[in-house]
C-alpha cells in the first residue's frame, strides 16, 4: 500500500519513519528488475558489490516534506569483454547521476511554463536551485518551442528587460562602461491564445526581422496587424518583413493626426506642425525658414526632430511626422518608392574637401572625380547614403574610392580632411560653413548630386502650418547657394 501511495515508478517502499520536528523519511529499494542490467553491455548481474544510500529529492505528499532513502546496490559487471567493472542501479523516475526525481523536475518546470512563477519563485517552492530549475524549464520547453507556432492574424512586438544591466569600471577612464543589458524583442499573440511566440536577443530592427524571417512566408502572410509602441525602430522590421501587414501604431497616428486637422477646420484647436530634418539641411536654410515661420504663424506648435535619412522616412511612414526634409538618388529606391506628396526644394551637387598644402588646392582650379582616384578618401561607411551616392559617381569615372577613415560626421570629415588624413567628397550644403583649414573645390565634370524635398504622407487634404512651412522652406532654399554639377540627380 505504501508503495502505491508513493508512486515512484521502478522503486518499492520499504519503511517510512516520521521525523520529531515533522516531516517524514521514506526508505525505498530498487523494484525494477532492469535496473541490474549493465549499462555498458546490458549483461544482468548477479554479483553485488555493495550497497548505497542516495538523497534524490521528490515532491513534498500534503502538508509535510518528504526526505527520500534509496538503498541502492552497486553491482560487479562479470562480462570480459564490457570495460564498465561495476555500476550503480538506477530507473527512469531517478536517471544516473540525478539527485532530483523526474517528476520534481516536471513539477518545477510545469511552475515556470503554465504557473506563472518566475524561475527563482520554482526553485523556492521546490527547494531547488536556480540552474536546476532552469534546465528542467528549458527541457519542458523545447519541444513546444520546436513546434511552428499556428497562424496569428494580430501580433504584438515590445522589448522586455531580463535580468540588470552588467557594469564595469573602465580602468584608464574611471568611467562605468555597459557589459550587458538584457532586453530581448519578444513577440506576442495578441488576440489568440498562444501567448509569448518567442524572442531574440537584442531590440533592434535587424534583431527583430531576423526573428520574422524565421517564420514561414504562410504564418507572416496571415498577419494582419502588428501593434507596437510608439518608437520607430520595430516598424521598419515589420515594413520588410511583414509588407501587407497594418501598423496599429500608424493607425492611431493618423487618428490623432485627423482629430488635430478636424480641430484646426473648426477653429477649436491650434495649428500643429511635426516638422523633421536631416542635419545638413538643419545647419544651413531651414533656421531662417523656421523663424520666418514662427514670425508669421505664432499661434503654431511647432515641433523639430533632427534624424538621419534612414530614421525620418519610418517616422514619416508611421504619422510622426507632418513634413520632413528628405533628399532622393538614384541609388537609394527606398526613398523613390515611398509614397509622399513631395515637392522640390534644391539640388545639393556634392564637392571636393582637400587639405590646405594639398597639390590640387594649389592649383586654384576645380578637380575631377578622376584626379582624387589615388587618394585617401574620407567619408561614411559602406551602409551610408552618402557611401551609396558617392560610389556610383566614382565608378562612373572608372574607379571605387578607397575610404579609410569612416564617419558620418561632416565636420568630422572636415577635421580629418584638414589634418590631412585624406580627401573627402561631401554635399555642398555640409560646407556651407568649412572649416578654416581645409579647401573646398567644385567638381569639375562628373558630380554627384541629391535632390532634395519637403515630403509629408500622401494626403489630400494639407494642413495650412503644413502648407505655410512649404511655401516658406521654397523660398528660403531660393536663397541657398548650392552648386551645382553637371550630372543629373537621379
Amino acid at each position: 500500500m505504501a508503495t502505491r501511495l508513493f508512486a515512484l515508478d521502478g522503486v518499492q517502499v520499504a519503511e517510512v519513519d516520521a521525523e520529531a520536528g515533522g516531516g517524514r523519511t521514506v526508505w525505498v529499494v530498487t523494484a525494477d528488475p532492469g535496473a541490474a542490467a549493465c549499462p555498458g553491455c546490458g549483461t544482468v548481474s548477479a554479483r553485488v558489490k555493495e550497497h548505497v544510500t542516495t538523497r534524490p529529492a521528490d515532491l513534498r505528499h500534503g502538508q509535510d516534506p518528504i526526505a527520500v532513502r534509496w538503498v541502492k546496490r552497486r553491482w560487479e559487471c562479470r562480462e570480459p569483454s564490457c570495460p564498465r567493472q561495476t555500476f550503480t542501479e538506477s530507473v527512469a523516475a531517478v536517471p544516473p547521476r540525478c539527485r532530483v526525481t523526474a517528476r520534481l523536475r516536471g513539477h518545477a518546470a510545469a511552475l515556470v511554463a503554465d504557473g506563472g512563477r518566475t524561475v527563482a519563485q520554482a526553485a523556492r517552492e521546490c527547494g531547488l536551485s536556480w540552474p536546476v530549475v532552469h534546465t528542467a524549464f528549458a527541457g519542458h520547453a523545447d519541444p513546444v518551442l520546436e513546434q511552428p507556432p499556428a497562424l496569428v492574424a494580430h501580433l504584438g512586438i515590445d522589448e522586455h528587460r531580463r535580468g540588470r544591466p552588467r557594469w564595469r569600471i573602465d580602468e584608464d577612464s574611471g568611467e562605468y562602461v555597459l557589459l550587458a543589458d538584457r532586453r530581448p524583442t519578444c513577440f506576442f499573440d495578441s488576440s489568440g491564445d498562444q501567448g509569448l511566440l518567442g524572442q531574440v536577443e537584442g531590440r533592434t530592427a535587424d534583431d527583430a526581422a531576423y526573428w520574422l524571417a524565421q517564420a514561414a512566408a504562410s504564418w507572416r502572410d496571415a498577419v494582419q496587424v502588428v501593434a507596437i509602441d510608439m518608437c520607430s525602430i520595430y516598424a521598419s522590421a515589420v515594413r520588410r518583413m511583414l509588407p501587407a501587414a497594418r501598423l496599429a501604431r500608424a493607425l492611431m497616428a493618423r487618428i490623432g493626426t485627423a482629430e488635430q486637422e478636424l480641430g484646426e477646420i473648426s477653429g477649436r484647436r491650434h495649428g500643429r506642425l511635426r516638422f523633421g530634418s536631416f542635419p545638413t539641411a538643419l545647419a544651413t536654410f531651414v533656421p531662417a525658414a523656421l523663424a520666418r515661420f514662427q514670425r508669421h504663424h505664432a499661434d503654431v506648435s511647432l515641433t523639430v526632430i533632427d534624424d538621419h535619412l534612414q530614421h525620418l522616412l519610418p517616422r514619416l511612414d508611421a504619422g510622426e511626422l507632418d513634413l520632413a526634409i528628405i533628399y532622393e538618388h538614384q541609388t537609394l529606391p527606398e526613398v523613390s518608392s515611398r509614397q509622399y506628396d513631395r515637392v522640390h526644394l534644391l539640388d545639393d551637387t556634392f564637392r571636393a574637401v582637400l587639405p590646405r598644402g594639398h597639390r590640387l588646392a594649389r592649383s586654384g582650379h576645380d578637380v575631377s572625380l578622376a584626379e582624387l582616384a589615388d587618394q585617401t578618401w574620407v567619408g561614411g561607411g559602406p551602409a551610408s547614403t552618402w557611401f551609396r551616392i558617392v560610389r556610383h559617381t566614382c565608378r562612373a569615372a572608372g574607379f571605387d574610392p578607397r575610404v579609410a577613415l569612416t564617419t558620418d560626421d561632416n565636420v568630422a570629415v572636415q577635421a580629418f580632411a584638414a589634418a590631412g588624413l585624406g580627401v573627402a567628397v561631401i554635399p555642398g550644403l555640409a560646407v556651407a560653413h568649412a572649416l578654416p583649414q581645409v579647401e573646398v573645390r567644385s567638381i569639375r565634370g562628373l558630380a554627384p548630386v541629391r535632390r532634395i524635398w519637403a515630403a509629408r504622407p500622401r494626403d489630400p487634404f494639407c494642413p495650412p502650418a503644413a502648407r505655410a512651412m512649404i511655401d516658406t522652406l521654397q523660398l528660403m532654399a531660393k536663397q541657398t547657394a548650392a552648386p551645382r554639377g553637371p550630372e543629373r540627380p537621379g
